[in-house]
């Protein structure tokens, strides 16, 4: 997998892969991105049980995504928010 130009995300039973095909998450911000080259490659090994689709067509969760996953993942998402409003307030106080 690399960085530039991979904007595909690769789906399986329901879930996508992580990064470097290392299992699976049901998280889109977990989930790996490849090129279309990489996602073609993947669906033909796969026999067509694999399928690619667009990071800004995925669903944030799917549905077979672990609950307690998802609350996780939200969670740590508020707490970063909270941190970089907590930083800007401090910037402005400071200037």
């Amino acid at each position: 997998m690399t960085t530039q130009g991979n904007h595909y995300l690769l789906m399986k039973r329901g879930l996508y892969e992580r990064p470097d095909h290392c299992g699976y998450t049901g998280i889109r911000d977990q989930a790996g991105r490849y090129s279309i080259e990489e996602a073609k490659a993947s669906f033909r090994h796969s026999g067509g049980e694999c399928r690619w689709i667009h990071e800004h067509q995925a669903q944030e969760f799917l549905p077979a995504a672990w609950h307690d996953l998802v609350i996780k993942h939200l969670l740590g998402q508020r707490d970063e928010l909270r941190a970089e409003v907590a930083e800007l307030r401090a910037q402005k106080v400071a200037a």
